[in-house]
């Protein structure tokens, strides 16, 4: 019995990480290509430092309309 509870938690734990990663991924929060905040979030081995790098990431990343009005300048 504590062996299914066990499975249907990790199986419940997946289901609600793919959900973060899509709301997250659609908000333009994370790349398209982050894959291991997911999983590192379904297995509950996610630490603060996983969230950062995941969100500078995009939050660092030169915009594109800028680029373009500097080049235009």
């Amino acid at each position: 019995m504590e062996t299914y509870l066990i499975y249907d938690m990790s199986k419940s734990n997946t289901e609600l990480a793919k959900i973060i990663d899509e709301k997250l991924k659609a908000a333009g929060l994370i790349n398209d290509t982050e894959t291991q905040l997911v999983i590192k979030l379904a297995k509950g081995s996610l630490k603060d430092v996983d969230w950062k790098l995941a969100f500078e990431e995009v939050l660092n990343k030169p915009d594109a309309e800028k680029i373009e009005t500097d080049e235009a300048k």
